[in-house]
């Protein structure tokens, strides 16, 4: 077996430490793709209908929308696509859609 070149070396660490460093990356960024979990699409949904009453009467009640908010959770406890929302909504797109100003942008948030 024929002895490697120092410049062989070099390039075959170099190589190690890129592999350690995008497994590095990968363990710490893995906290950040922590999965969505029920009570955050509650939330999320709760303003969503925030924003659709305000939209439609800026001075709607603060009753009048937690009733609405409730009706919706109601309903959503049967639908097959809220229930996927803890599998398909990511980290990414739950935090754009609670920073959300309005219900067009928060769209805008899942959709993208």
């Amino acid at each position: 077996m024929r002895p490697l070149s120092a410049a062989s070396v070099a390039r075959r660490q170099g190589v190690v430490r890129l592999g350690l460093l995008a497994a590095s990356v990968s363990a710490l960024c893995f906290g950040c793709g922590k999965p969505v979990e029920q009570r955050e699409c509650d939330q999320m949904l709760d303003r969503y209908v925030e924003f659709l009453m305000h939209d439609q009467e800026p001075d709607v009640p603060f009753e009048e929308v937690r009733r609405k908010q409730r009706a919706a959770r109601a309903k959503a406890e049967s639908s097959p696509e809220f229930a996927a929302c803890t599998s398909q909504v990511s980290r990414k797109q739950y935090d754009c859609a609670m920073h959300a100003p309005n219900a067009d942008r928060l769209e805008q948030c899942l959709v993208f």
